[in-house]
């Protein structure tokens, strides 16, 4: 799940081309550049900003199932009638599996649909995820933003050196899991 996560998210236009948005900041700040040519040389992150957004979110969505299933945790939604308060309850907080036992839960009462990312994004899940303060208030920006894109007239993005600040940390947060796939691929072929 993670290593997919990371697939998506080395892949984001975004996410590969940080330095030249960095570059293209600096040359317009110094006036070296025309607006025209700005717009122009802009024009790909643009375009990509919405499936970059959603390749962005597809890790860090991964990465907390993951997470919460390493603690045991209930990650697919309830499906029966029948267990519709636990269902209520799993959209607030984290449902542990001894449930599947306890409530004597049947395959054909889960549902294929798992939790969504602003569940996972809420105060009781981070407690089990613990995502960095500031990586957590990032991806909840980077959630928000991609969910209201289907409402805005237009969109503006906005690209600055927080933009740049935000997505370095992001990268810091996943490279040491890009190590880790890295290292258990090698040690797969051996």
């Amino acid at each position: 799940m993670i290593v997919f996560g990371l697939e998506e998210f080395k892949g984001a236009y975004i996410i590969q081309h940080l330095d030249k948005l960095e570059a293209l900041l600096d040359k317009k700040d110094r006036g070296e550049i025309s607006i025209e040519e700005f717009g122009q040389a802009m024009a790909p992150f643009m375009f990509y900003s919405l499936s970059d957004s959603i390749r962005i979110c597809v890790f860090f969505e991964n990465y907390m199932k993951a997470i919460l299933m390493s603690e045991r945790m209930i990650v697919h939604q309830f499906a029966s009638e029948r267990l519709k308060p636990l269902g209520k309850r799993q959209s607030k907080r984290p449902i542990v599996n001894r449930y599947f036992v306890k409530c004597h839960i049947e395959p054909r009462e889960i549902s294929e649909q798992t939790i969504g990312m602003g569940t996972m994004l809420n105060n009781k899940y981070q407690e089990i995820i613990k995502l960095p303060e500031d990586v957590l208030a990032i991806v909840r920006e980077i959630n928000s933003s991609r969910n209201e894109l289907h409402f805005r007239p237009s969109i503006a993005g906005e690209y600055g050196r927080s933009t740049i600040a935000d997505l370095r940390r992001l990268n810091e947060f996943a490279e040491p899991w890009v190590k880790k796939a890295v290292e258990a691929s090698r040690d797969c072929r051996v």
